[in-house]
């Protein structure tokens, strides 16, 4: 059984993550952090009928995941998306399932916590991810879906992201009993 929770960034190492599978069994290890094959063409496929319809990976997410009205670019003929200029004085974030989610330890859910640009997770002038904000925000958002039931978490920023415009970080959690 677990003796300190988490609820804080975690590394996106692999040899790091797997220290840290000996005291939080639940975290993603070696086996976990990457997609299966099938899903890694599906996903493939999917990005492909994106770049037909929208000018940028960032378009299709700003109108998907923030719901932000896309427009026609005249010069492509394609989907973009402008980010309202009041948004950007805000920090907007979504968090919800991750669309490709990875073979994790049974109980492990793998949501993501993403930040419109212009409100990106940072407290601070140097334009760093900020560990708290996040945190804090992760642990907020999974208050109000658990709903009094006590959960952990682990998050970090993906090396490999498919959309590195719109700061987004992979968020894996489980209920504590």
């Amino acid at each position: 059984m677990t003796t300190t929770v988490l609820n804080c960034r975690i590394p996106s190492d692999v040899e790091e993550l797997e220290k840290l599978r000996v005291i939080h069994p639940w975290l993603p290890g070696r086996d976990h952090i990457r997609p299966t094959p099938e899903q890694k063409k599906a996903k493939l496929e999917y990005f492909e009928m994106i770049k037909e319809t929208y000018n940028s990976e960032s378009d299709y997410a700003l109108q998907t995941v923030f719901g932000f009205e896309p427009e026609t670019d005249p010069a492509t003929g394609k989907l973009r998306v402008v980010v309202p200029e009041t948004t950007k004085a805000t920090r907007v974030r979504r968090f919800d399932r991750n669309m490709w989610p990875y073979a994790l330890p049974a109980g492990t859910k793998h949501w993501t916590i993403w930040y419109a640009p212009g409100g990106p997770a940072t407290d601070d002038d140097d334009g760093d991810d900020d560990d708290d904000v996040i945190s804090r925000d992760v642990f907020h958002d999974l208050e109000i879906r658990m709903a009094g039931s006590k959960f952990e978490f682990g998050w970090y920023k993906n090396p490999k992201m498919t959309i590195p415009s719109i700061p987004h970080y992979q968020v894996f959690w489980h209920r504590v009993d």
